[in-house]
């Protein structure tokens, strides 16, 4: 018979009951285990768009290439070949200030633009039997040439520099009006014409120049113009009564054009001529006076175009005298001894469809190159806010209307199109929760010990730990006062580095009305000068600069900025005793908002509770004045200035609104306070 085991049959004993007791543990363990794995298999795997534009000189549009990125990865990019072209970087915006460091983790949609310097070719100018300042030229690919003396023929007129396909590669004036696009070192050959003796007809004007030297292909010579009473010169025709090419008018000088002398014929009128460009209708000829207002004139019209004002030039190049509603934008400024011809510029006119994706559709006209019109903003529907007229559905594309229905781009096709309503759901954007809104995220909490031993870089000042998949964001410390501690009683250490774990904003409900709601944050966020030239006046501050700006797009994401509605604020110059208005999305609230009832505080400015606010870790460790007596409150910044130029109202730790600190105090805290669409 086997002997019995006591030890063995104990444990197993106790294992079972053990097992019992925590068996309800151990499943919320493995359960929380099993999600962090998930959400960590997610994050990796997660990949964001990042679009990489190169100017297309040959189409004179940006072309781009997509690359897809896993969150936290750094983007491997190989430069396009180009012919003519040596790769120069990657940069934030278009015009090349901001460049992009290709180490640095992608962590959202990203736009990026390549940089393309042109090489250097080297240009020999055959001269064809003249003779020239310089035999070769250093070009830049895709550059203007340079500026240069033309050469000389003893018997001929240069007509320019052309390349062995004749094209012309510069004009025969060289002055540097030309782009280098061959992309090799080149010859290329002066071209001379023969001398013709061009005479000008008057047309029963007196002085002025009776013939002029001209050649084919060159750049006529400056005259002098004739003179007839009661009428102006408007310039030098190939037929009479203004008919023909024009090779002279005002400021103007024509190539000469035929291979055989031919008359020019002067031709006389009012000081302005309407040229319309294909248009009927609307004023023909005006006279106006040098320096006065120009004259009243009616605006063409043409089937199928948009009249855009009339401009010096042809194809609205050169100055716009009047608008596209014939209003004069200038005084007439050109020698009224002249008569001078004014361009019609017409628009295109495209229809564009609209579609809200709410079961209609809208047809509005653009034009090409210029902002898109006004469009109806009264869209609704239940539960979702409207963002933007996107190229695409799904806030995918180009955007050319924003989430106030403002135009943000140019129509930029040759041709109408269609847009598409972006939706977005309110429950995507924020939550409401026992009279708070959760939106948007910032610093806030000291990190854990743990947290911080798994930290690992981001960008700038951002890192991500390792420990809890958390966002923080790194400080090096300037306490108020060395005596201060974080939340978590731990004393705060000059100098030294701390990370905050960026958390989402807790907004208190002040109102709701008229499908928005008023919110100011439940803590004290941040600290900073109210402006930083002691000046309280609220619309120049350099803290309303800074919250409709840097804060406004480092706490919210895109879908949470559409939900924040740009306000008509009134404010008061307490100086002059003057009330302006000012359009924000974020902005401190006025003392007037802080003792109003209807917003839960009491109707006078002594110390309440209600409007006290405690500090965050984050605002401490910058500097944040808070009250040791007072469980971790501070003091913030209202916009409201008081009897001088250099205060502005504060409310205290214990809920009192008191008179001011200097504009440019360190110390005080600021609670942002913003409208946010509840419909």
């Amino acid at each position: 018979m086997d002997s019995f085991n006591w030890t063995e049959t104990l444990s197993k004993r106790v294992i079972g009951e053990t097992f019992k007791r925590y068996k309800k543990l151990l499943t919320v363990l493995l359960v929380i285990l099993f999600f962090v794995l998930f959400i960590t298999t997610a994050s990796a795997s997660l990949k964001y768009p990042v679009r990489v534009y190169y100017f297309d000189y040959e189409n004179n549009r940006y072309e781009y290439d997509t690359y897809y990125i896993k969150l936290g990865r750094t983007l491997n990019y190989k430069a396009r070949e180009r012919e003519g072209f040596v790769f120069d970087g990657l940069y934030y915006d278009n015009r090349f200030n901001e460049e992009f460091n290709e180490m640095t983790p992608i962590l959202t949609d990203t736009h990026l633009f390549a940089k393309y310097i042109g090489k250097e070719y080297t240009v020999t100018l055959d001269h064809n039997g003249g003779v020239g300042p310089q035999d070769t030229i250093k070009v830049l690919y895709k550059k203007p040439l340079p500026e240069l003396p033309p050469p000389e023929r003893q018997g001929y007129l240069f007509a320019g520099y052309f390349d062995s396909q004749g094209n012309r590669i510069y004009s025969d004036l060289m002055k540097g009006d030309s782009v280098w696009n061959i992309a090799r070192d080149s010859t290329i050959y002066a071209r001379w014409a023969e001398p013709q003796t061009i005479p000008l007809d008057k047309q029963g004007g007196e002085g002025g120049d009776d013939f002029v030297i001209g050649g084919l292909g060159v750049t006529l010579p400056e005259i002098e113009y004739p003179a007839k009473a009661g009428v102006k010169f408007n310039g030098y025709y190939s037929e009479p009564d203004g008919k023909g090419t024009r090779y002279y008018a005002y400021g103007e000088r024509g190539v000469w054009d035929q291979s055989q002398p031919k008359t020019l014929y002067a031709y006389w009128a009012k000081t302005i001529i309407f040229d319309k460009q294909g248009g009927t209708g609307g004023t023909d000829s005006a006279d106006a006076e040098r320096y006065k207002d120009l004259p009243a004139a009616e605006a063409p019209q043409k089937d199928g175009y948009t009249f855009d004002g009339y401009y010096s030039k042809p194809n609205g190049k050169g100055k716009q005298y009047y608008s596209k509603d014939m209003a004069p934008l200038t005084q007439w400024d050109i020698d009224d001894t002249f008569s001078v011809t004014l361009f019609a510029n017409w628009l295109r006119n495209y229809t564009v469809t609209l579609q809200t994706e709410i079961g209609e559709s809208i047809n509005i006209t653009v034009n090409k190159d210029r902002d898109m019109p006004a469009i109806p903003n009264n869209l609704s529907r239940p539960g979702y806010l409207f963002g933007g007229y996107y190229s695409l559905r799904d806030g995918k594309g180009v955007p050319y209307y924003d989430a106030t229905y403002k135009g943000i781009k140019k129509w930029n096709l040759d041709d109408g199109g269609t847009l598409y309503a972006y939706w977005v759901a309110i429950n995507s954007i924020y939550t409401r929760s026992q009279g708070y809104i959760i939106m948007g995220e910032y610093p806030q909490t000291i990190a854990t010990p743990e947290a911080v031993s798994a930290m690992r870089h981001l960008f700038g000042d951002y890192y991500i730990s390792d420990y809890d998949g958390a966002r923080y964001f790194k400080v090096y410390s300037n306490p108020y006062e060395s005596v201060y501690k974080f939340s978590n009683n731990e004393p705060i250490v000059r100098g030294r580095e701390y990370y905050f774990k960026v958390e989402p904003i807790r907004w208190k409900i002040l109102k709701e009305e008229g499908g928005r709601i008023y919110v100011i944050s439940e803590k004290i966020l941040d600290v900073k000068q109210f402006n930083t030239n002691a000046n309280n006046n609220w619309e120049k501050s350099t803290l309303r600069e800074w919250l409709n700006n840097t804060f406004y797009y480092n706490a919210f994401t895109a879908n949470e900025r559409i939900a924040i509605a740009e306000t008509q604020l009134e404010n008061r110059y307490v100086l002059l005793d003057l009330t302006y208005q000012t359009r924000d999305c974020i902005f401190l609230p006025s003392y007037e908002d802080m003792i109003n009832p209807g917003h839960g505080f009491e109707a006078n400015d002594g110390p309440s509770p209600a409007r006290a606010a405690e500090t965050t870790d984050f605002a401490r460790a910058k500097g944040a004045w808070t009250g040791l007596r007072y469980a971790g409150k501070g003091y913030y910044w209202l916009r409201t200035g008081i009897f001088n130029n250099s205060s502005a109202r504060v409310v205290f730790a214990d809920g009192n609104v008191y008179n001011g600190y200097h504009a440019n105090n360190k110390d005080t805290g600021i609670r942002p306070a913003m409208y946010i669409k509840a419909s």
